[in-house]
């Protein structure tokens, strides 16, 4: 499983065994996949070195046009929603009270989703800032046991996303209930 780490309570780095029964998974920054083809924004959130990351590197959400990352992961049984962890920062622009408007699309067998709102991330500051989102998995025609393609994007077009500059996320970590 290149590009995955797997966390369990704590966020101990463990084996496979806890990621299935139930640990989060975890996509650092410079693992993310990159849009393309016949993805539904192919526009890439392109890494960037950032000091403040635990691994150094950051994906940039631009706010001139819709950007995305990628992953993807086999859904488990007995499972009705995703849970994304988001940490991230304000790269550049007004370091005061700002937000971005994050969206998640889903493609199984080959389809894709429309877009679904994860919601609103709030950023007092330009201090790292974890947010957490649930997105029902049935509405976006996902079912326990499909392997799903993910992407995620900031949405900077909404009149409710309100940083001018650029947005910089350090990992997507992605658990399942």
């Amino acid at each position: 499983m290149s590009g995955i780490s797997k966390r369990g309570p704590g966020g101990s780095v463990i084996g496979a065994l806890q990621g299935a029964l139930g640990g989060e998974r975890c996509y650092c920054a410079d693992m993310l996949q990159v849009p393309e083809g016949d993805w539904p924004v192919s526009a890439d959130a392109p890494p960037v070195s950032d000091t403040q990351s635990a691994t150094g590197n950051a994906r940039a959400f631009a706010a001139d046009e819709e950007r995305g990352v990628g992953f993807a992961v086999r859904v488990p049984p007995n499972v009705t929603k995703l849970n994304l962890r988001l940490p991230g920062r304000i790269l550049d622009g007004a370091p005061d009270e700002r937000q971005v408007v994050l969206r998640v699309y889903a493609r199984v067998n080959g389809v894709w989703s429309g877009a679904s709102a994860l919601g609103i991330l709030h950023l007092p500051n330009d201090l790292a800032q974890s947010s957490a989102h649930a997105v029902l998995l049935a509405p976006i025609g996902v079912s326990p046991g499909d392997s799903v393609q993910f992407l995620v994007t900031r949405n900077p077009l909404s009149a409710s996303d309100t940083l001018e500059g650029r947005w910089g996320l350090y990992e997507v970590g992605v658990n399942f209930a």
